[in-house]
């Protein structure tokens, strides 16, 4: 397999040693990247060093992204509101995909932190504990609960799936963004994100309204806009 191209380490390292706003790759296109330059036969090591890192365990923490589930892929980001967070998201490679799903569900609906995830996935594997009997441990530790609605879809065009498979985290969200803004109501604040072929939506009690308000399916509804705007 081919090494990366100049352009494709000099995005790498600014994804990797720049301020979060900066950054032009997600963690899971950051993960794709170094399985690429692994694969071509570079070492960790080796691969730490071309991007100016110290040492390799945060790049290992990275590559671990790639055990997610697809579904949940896009909702990998550096920040945390309305997505998960890396720091959260590697917490749950070790899990299996049904779990994952349920564990992410559950970090939009409780913006659950990173040490809240561990402590889930540690609760689940020192007892008998299913996932949602940790997730309450967990929650009741908490001053306040607040819930979030989400809302999860899937791209069903194929000609759609072609074409947003070739776009960037970016561009796939602000495509959904615009959407959305059609769509729904001005008044309402949610986080939105795009796959490569799922997308998620996370808001208040207003979001869950404005959706229940639509003429149509919402899921029907980003289909139509999705197969409009491509």
């Amino acid at each position: 397999m081919n090494d990366l191209t100049p352009q494709e380490w000099s995005d790498l390292i600014l994804s990797l040693g720049t301020h979060l706003g900066k950054r032009r790759l997600t963690p899971i296109e950051v993960a794709e990247k170094l399985d690429v330059a692994r694969e071509s036969g570079l070492s960790l090591k080796e691969i730490a060093d071309k991007v100016n890192f110290k040492d390799t365990s945060t790049l290992s923490r990275i590559l671990r992204l790639l055990k997610l589930n697809n579904s949940i892929k896009h909702l990998v980001t550096w920040k945390s509101t309305g997505s998960i967070s890396f720091s959260a998201a590697s917490e749950m490679t070790g899990l299996d995909a049904s779990l994952q799903n349920e564990l992410a569900q559950a970090i939009l609906e409780h913006d659950l932190t990173k040490n809240e995830v561990r402590q889930i996935t540690q609760i689940m594997n020192r007892s008998s504990s299913n996932l949602k009997e940790a997730l309450n441990q967990v929650l009741e530790l908490r001053p306040r609960i607040i819930k979030k609605f989400v809302y999860i879809g899937s791209v069903l065009d194929q000609s759609v799936l072609d074409k947003i498979s070739t776009m960037t985290q970016d561009e796939r969200d602000m495509l959904l963004t615009n959407i959305l803004n059609i769509i729904l109501p001005s008044n309402i604040t949610y986080q939105s994100h795009l796959g490569k072929s799922n997308y998620t939506i996370v808001g208040n009690d207003a979001l869950s309204e404005g959706i229940n308000n639509l003429e149509t399916d919402y899921d029907q509804a980003i289909n139509e806009f999705l197969n409009n705007e491509l």
